[in-house]
């Protein structure tokens, strides 16, 4: 039977660390304030430490507001997507996945589907999927999985795993009923994703120890 894998785009897949900080550190400077060092921004978004505590360590906690608008209208900007790579693995993964005859489906949380697909195409992936399907930020857990489950019903698919790196992730494969990997080389830190409704929580796609048995 053809079974369904779905993986997060940003994290599992993607390593956009670089990106974000540098829209980050880009809009603060642009508007007169000293960015935080990359480990230190890093270490607090994967602890999930609050957007406006973090600008106030740059005593930029009055800026939250126009930090929000200019951070939306800049992570996929073409100039910052150029900064994303693949995660290590990831590309042989997937072609692995193409071999065995199962289905890709990619969930991701973006505002412009086309710059999705274009970014795919730019680092290979794109012809080793199925189906990209795009969420804007509102949507959420809900939307993504109401999404995947439309697809799968649609292609008479068994759903076999959910890939993410947080948890929007872990609650959308919930709301299917869907065992859920989470990975800690993406948006979240290992504290952060503990408690959260998964069979595991691994360093990355290559310590997925299902990964291998599922290609087969």
């Amino acid at each position: 039977m053809k079974r369904l894998i779905v993986f997060d785009l940003d994290g599992p897949l993607l390593d956009g660390r670089d990106r974000h900080y540098a829209c980050y550190g880009s809009i603060l400077q642009e508007a007169g304030y000293v960015p935080v060092a990359r480990d230190e921004y890093w270490q607090a978004k994967r602890a999930l430490v609050p957007v406006r505590e973090v600008l106030a360590r740059s005593g930029a906690d009055g800026f939250y507001s126009e930090f929000k608008r200019l951070w939306l209208a800049e992570i996929e900007s073409e100039e910052m997507l150029a900064l994303d790579h693949l995660q290590s693995g990831a590309l042989e993964l997937l072609r692995k996945i193409a071999l065995a005859g199962h289905r890709v489906e990619i969930a991701t949380l973006r505002q412009h589907p086309e710059r999705a697909r274009n970014e795919g195409k730019r680092l290979g992936i794109l012809d080793l999927i199925d189906e990209l399907l795009v969420s804007r930020h509102a949507e959420a857990a809900a939307g993504k999985a109401k999404r995947v489950l439309t697809h799968a019903r649609r292609q008479g698919l068994k759903p076999l795993i959910w890939v993410g790196d947080t948890e929007v992730d872990a609650k959308a494969a919930a709301a299917l009923g869907l065992p859920c990997a989470l990975v800690t080389n993406g948006l979240r830190s290992a504290g952060a994703l503990r408690g959260l409704p998964c069979l595991g929580v691994f360093g990355s796609l290559n310590e997925i120890p299902h990964a291998n048995f599922l290609c087969r």
